[in-house]
């Protein structure tokens, strides 16, 4: 008669809830005395891996991809969370009892050679997919910060970094994403202070205003820009600004007739910039 009882004693491991240590297991049967995890875990496990660039590109996507409002995109956000959280919720409840990853309890109701759907999903939407725009934002990220460094440096480093984290696994992530919470909570809040700073100093008038911003590329763009009574169209690059044209009268920056009409008398911007430009 075979035993059903799950090994728990293991001196080989010897992992615990070491954190500068090697993660010794994978998809296999995690000891009883090696679970030490919480619910409180879990939220910075989870919350400060979506505090970053990739997360708000998904989030302005309701309104600049498909037109909604500011309050239908937030709806759509709370529905898609709350449906996709509350079933991670129902499944997650699953590992403690079987003590394998999700991606193996699955088998159970797959089969060995069906688990391969869901599974290879998984592998690549979250394992390729999500690592290389994490990896790509992280490297653009380091290189705003050091220009002088190439990208494909940055991007290296990046990917060693997350590697690094990786291999020592699961105790060291947690126990990075608890730190890197606050960190990264402190620079959302300035940099959304620092942008409604900026908006507010936009609508300053007779001092320093931005009347037009228009891309040019991936990016570089031409801004209007007013200091005092002068209009000045200004180049932008990334680390460089240079001036384009010193208008010698002020634009008028008109709505088009709500006919449709467009009467092109007048100077534009759009007639400026292209003359500023050789076009």
């Amino acid at each position: 008669m075979s035993s059903t009882m799950p090994i728990v004693d293991d001196p080989n491991r010897d992992y615990g809830d070491k954190i500068v240590a090697v993660e010794p297991g994978g998809v296999e049967f995690i000891p009883l005395d090696e679970r030490h995890g919480t619910p409180l875990q879990m939220l910075w496990t989870w919350t400060s891996p979506n505090m970053e660039f990739a997360t708000v590109a998904v989030g302005i996507l309701g309104p600049l991809a498909f037109g909604l409002t500011f309050w239908h995109t937030v709806l759509a956000i709370l529905l898609g969370t709350a449906l996709g959280a509350g079933s991670q919720a129902v499944l997650s409840t699953w590992g403690p009892k079987q003590g394998l990853p999700q991606m193996v309890i699955s088998r159970s109701a797959f089969g060995f050679f069906g688990n391969a759907l869901p599974a290879g999903l998984n592998a690549v939407v979250a394992g390729v997919g999500w690592f290389a725009v994490n990896s790509v934002s992280g490297a653009l990220a380091l290189h705003a910060l050091f220009h002088g460094m190439p990208k494909g440096l940055c991007l290296v480093i990046v990917v060693i970094a997350e590697f690094l984290l990786a291999f020592f696994g699961h105790n060291l992530v947690q126990a990075f994403e608890k730190y890197a919470f606050p960190v990264l909570a402190a620079i959302f809040v300035v940099a959304w202070v620092v942008r409604r700073m900026r908006l507010a100093g936009n609508r300053v008038g007779g001092g320093l205003d931005i009347l037009a911003d228009v891309p040019l590329g991936q990016k570089e763009r031409a801004v209007l820009l007013k200091v005092g009574n002068q209009q000045i169209l200004l180049g932008v690059a990334p680390g460089r600004v240079s001036t384009l044209h010193v208008l010698p009268e002020p634009l008028e920056l008109a709505k088009p007739p709500a006919g449709g009409s467009n009467d092109s008398s007048g100077p534009t911007f759009r007639n400026i910039l292209m003359r500023s430009l050789g076009k």
